[in-house]
């Protein structure tokens, strides 16, 4: 069944409705239903999120909490229902999306797991994003999780892949380094040092200034 389609058109009685994802629990069909007439952009396997992290509608805890199984010290869900191929009772779930977080398809959605594991544990969904503390995205233990704005999220990452100075911050300026900085979409000189080293200890000083708990290098 195409969801885009005929989901709309489902009768959610309380039998079992199968589907092209398996068979439907009745308030599985409730949820997709209610997710799709808020306008969430579904269609035939894939979920867009809003702006890539949340969504204005997200499924019940206590629905999430009957199939999956969340330990707060490994960050690792398990499956606690045979959801058919190799989501077994007992398996690892989820898998990891392209953005390099762990995600699960559940009740219609893909689930960021970062996102459900702070569900699980406080009672409620984020509201805004979620920050990797170690910058380890598939690590979602509940002490590498905290809640951040899209700006702080952005703070607490490393050196650019295209860097060359081996420095977060550094850039090589002919003989020289320079260090900058990005503040409130700003970009901030920092100045012109001799060696990369001390460069990258003008950029870190900023950093904590203007970065606070979420500054990196």
């Amino acid at each position: 069944m195409s969801i885009k389609t005929n989901l709309l058109s489902v009768h959610c009685t309380t039998e079992p409705i199968p589907s092209l994802f398996g068979v439907w629990s009745p308030s599985e069909c409730a949820t997709l239903q209610r997710l799709y007439r808020g306008r969430k952009q579904i269609t035939d396997g894939t979920t867009k999120y809003n702006d890539g992290e949340t969504m204005k509608t997200e499924p019940d805890i206590n629905e999430l909490k009957m199939a999956l199984e969340y330990n707060p010290e490994s960050g690792i869900f398990i499956w606690k229902q045979n959801r058919g191929g190799s989501a077994l009772v007992g398996a690892v779930a989820g898998a990891t999306n392209f953005r390099g977080y762990r995600s699960v398809f559940r009740l219609g959605v893909h689930l960021l797991l970062h996102r459900v594991a702070w569900a699980f544990v406080y009672g409620n969904w984020p509201q805004g994003h979620i920050d990797h503390v170690n910058q380890v995205k598939t690590d979602n233990r509940i002490s590498n999780l905290r809640i951040a704005t899209q700006r702080q999220n952005a703070c607490n990452r490393g050196k650019s892949k295209n860097n060359t100075s081996g420095y977060k911050g550094v850039y090589i300026y002919g003989k020289k380094f320079t260090a900058r900085i990005n503040v409130r979409r700003k970009c901030v000189h920092l100045g012109y040092f001799a060696d990369a080293q001390s460069a990258s200890e003008a950029y870190v000083n900023a950093a904590k200034k203007y970065h606070g708990e979420f500054w990196s290098k």
